[in-house]
């Protein structure tokens, strides 16, 4: 989920409708997303449902085993966990560095251990796009889970300003209507591109929607809390006063 490039949000904003945060119970989420850091607050996020292999399936796990023990052996990591998130492209490919979402372990050590993972990434077991969470946990023996990755939509921010802009493109419209667009949300939460889906009919009305929609700023949609930019389909209605 929302890992794809051109993924469109469907955001219903005509009524600024607030979005509220995952209905997963906190214990079923922490169980599922094998971490107990919160959703973002203020966002509705979804967990994926994708069918998750093995780590083996996707990883050189057997590589990746050796080398964490070589590392512990030395002295220099304590027992705990760390929580990594990886994304791929359609070539298998990371398309960033694993990200750290929770870790118990000494900065260093997080560090250390999300390079070796990095390396540990086989392009030709998984040749298509892929999200998931690896945590790694540390005791008395070394332990891998596979977990499901959490996407979660962008917001409005900026919901008065919006209410102004609808209520001042009705004072300049003659007629009223709805323009369905779609918008590219930056990683920033910025509008840059707006591309219209389904017209009002009335070409006025068009222009003052997507005026409005060009002033939109978004808390920004995120994979695994990392910020990315995502299409957001949306209606947008000018009713003239």
């Amino acid at each position: 989920m929302g890992d794809l490039p051109g993924r469109v949000w469907g955001v219903i904003l005509l009524d600024l409708v607030v979005l509220v945060g995952c209905s997963t119970t906190g214990s079923r989420r922490e169980q599922l997303l094998l971490s107990s850091r919160p959703a973002p607050r203020g966002q509705e996020c979804v967990i994926s449902d994708r069918e998750l292999p093995a780590l083996s399936a996707f990883v050189d796990s057997g590589g990746l085993h050796t080398s964490i023990l070589r590392y512990w052996k030395t002295g220099t990591m304590r027992s705990g966990y760390a929580v990594f998130s990886i994304q791929t492209d359609s070539t298998g490919h990371l398309r960033r560095p694993p990200s750290v979402i929770e870790s118990t372990f000494h900065d260093t050590t997080t560090a250390m251990l999300a390079d070796l993972l990095a390396q540990r990434v086989e392009p030709e077991s998984i040749a298509d796009y892929f999200h998931a969470r690896v945590k790694m946990s540390l005791d008395t023996v070394l332990r891998f889970q596979v977990g499901p990755s959490e996407s979660c939509r962008p917001v409005l921010a900026n919901r008065e300003e919006m209410s102004r802009l609808l209520r001042a493109a009705g004072a300049q419209a003659q007629g009223s209507g709805t323009t369905v667009m779609r918008v590219w949300v930056t990683e920033a939460g910025n509008v840059t591109d707006i591309r219209v889906v389904r017209s009002s009919g009335d070409q006025t009305v068009d222009g003052l929607a997507m005026a409005v929609a060009r002033r939109m700023r978004f808390r920004p949609a995120s994979n695994d809390y990392v910020p990315v930019a995502v299409w957001v389909q949306m209606p947008v209605t000018i009713t003239a006063r």
